[in-house]
């Protein structure tokens, strides 16, 4: 039995290692990327576009204009963010 709880211990341990090493081969990428991008930035294909596109949106949010983040947790206690 003591074999069993070691060997889920060590299989645990280099989880963890691997989640981590993982992590940080992540934030290497996104760095390196945006990195690249602020060095090389592109011209937007349709400005106008994305502005309308987020104009369209602005009524589906909770208060319309997300006025709703400025109150305190007591006014809105079942609210998430």
């Amino acid at each position: 039995m003591q074999s069993i709880r070691n060997g889920h211990h060590k299989a645990e341990y280099f989880s963890a290692v691997l989640e981590g090493v993982l992590i940080v081969v992540a934030s290497v990428a996104i760095l390196r990327e945006a990195y690249s991008a602020s060095s090389h930035p592109d011209n937007l294909d349709a400005p106008w576009l994305g502005l309308a596109v987020n104009a369209a949106a602005l009524p589906s949010t909770q208060d319309g204009l997300g006025t709703d983040f400025a109150r305190g947790a007591n006014e809105n206690p079942g609210a998430c963010g």
